[in-house]
Parts: C-alpha cells; sequence; structure tokens
C-alpha cells in the first residue's frame, strides 16, 4: 500500500491564519472531493456558458433578439436614408437635415454590428466549450495525472477549508485559456 499524502495548513505555525480544528488532511479523500466537482462542471458545459455569460453580462438569446431588432430597425431607417436622400436631391430638406439622418443611419448600422460581433464570439465560445467539454469527457473516468492535470488548470481555482472543516472549491471560468484553444488549438494556463 502507497504511502499517504496530506496538506498541511501552515498558518498553525505563524498563527496569521484561523486554522481548522485539525491542521491536516488527507490528500486523497481532498482531491477526490475536488475531482469529482471538477469533472460535474467538465461534463456540463452548460454551466460552464451561463458562468462565462453572467461574467460578460450577456445572455445567448436576449443577445440574438437585440442584434434581430438592431437588424430590423437598420432596415428601417436604410429605408428612410434613401427618402432623405430622394428629398434632399429635390430640395424638399437642406443639406444639414440630410446630415443628421445619415448620422443617425451610421451609429445604427456601428451598433448593429457591434451587436453582431458579440454574438458570434458568444456563439465561438460556446461551440468551443461544447468541443472542449466533449474532448475531456472520455478523460473523466479514468484520466492520466497529464490528463487530470489540464483539467484541473482549465477549471480549478482554489480549494479552501474554513476553521469547520468545511471545503469550499472555486472553479474559473475558462473565457480565456478556451478562447486561447479556439484560436490557437493548444491548451493554456489561465491566472
Amino acid at each position: 500500500e502507497p504511502p499517504h499524502r496530506f496538506y498541511r495548513c501552515y498558518g498553525i505555525n505563524s498563527g496569521l491564519y484561523g486554522c481548522r480544528e485539525y491542521p491536516i488532511i488527507r490528500a486523497d479523500k481532498l482531491e477526490g472531493l475536488v475531482w469529482k466537482e471538477v469533472s460535474r462542471v467538465a461534463q456540463t458545459p452548460e454551466l460552464i456558458i451561463a458562468d462565462i455569460s453572467a461574467a460578460r453580462g450577456s445572455d445567448g438569446g436576449l443577445l440574438k433578439e437585440q442584434v434581430e431588432q438592431a437588424e430590423r430597425e437598420l432596415g428601417q431607417v436604410q429605408g428612410e436614408d434613401d427618402r432623405a436622400i430622394r428629398l434632399h436631391v429635390s430640395g424638399k430638406i437642406r443639406e444639414t437635415q440630410l446630415d443628421r439622418q445619415l448620422k443617425f443611419i451610421l451609429e445604427k448600422s456601428q451598433k448593429c454590428r457591434s451587436l453582431e460581433a458579440a454574438a458570434a464570439q458568444a456563439e465561438g465560445l460556446r461551440r468551443t466549450v461544447l468541443q472542449w467539454s466533449e474532448s475531456v469527457r472520455g478523460s473523466l473516468q479514468a484520466p492520466t495525472l497529464e490528463e487530470r492535470r489540464e483539467i484541473l488548470l482549465h477549471l480549478l481555482d482554489k480549494v479552501t477549508i474554513d476553521g469547520e472543516d468545511k471545503v469550499s472549491i472555486t472553479l474559473s471560468t475558462p473565457t480565456e485559456k478556451l478562447v486561447a484553444i479556439e484560436e490557437l488549438g493548444i491548451w493554456c494556463r489561465h491566472r
């Protein structure tokens, strides 16, 4: 039987930190608990996607609706643009009125393009998260040490144990890492 490994609270010696009642914990028990949670999240890409959306302050469905609304408004405004140009050419409106109309159309067009770019980026990231989740799904049951390390690098931020022996696992949203996967086709370290 291999020797047991332990994690130890070093704050107990320094007096700087409020340590747990028991300053050591078996590594296999803590690592098993952490791996179970990381695996659950890695197998549920919707959780990652929702967290990314929340961090960016966007909702994919809402963003799509905003793009569609902006495109409708832009279509209406462009029709008004043609009408304003005809009115200006016929001398029925002044150049300042035409300039205001063209400026309004340009602003609407920029808003629409910005929303379309945000929607495309959100969709690309969603696809990347789904692909990543699918690619690691097979590694979650019996991962090699390297596979486990890579998955933990993507999702694990920190693990803390409070003075009442409650374990808190903080997972990171792997936005930058997954964008790097999408853009470069590689895994990279985040934070």
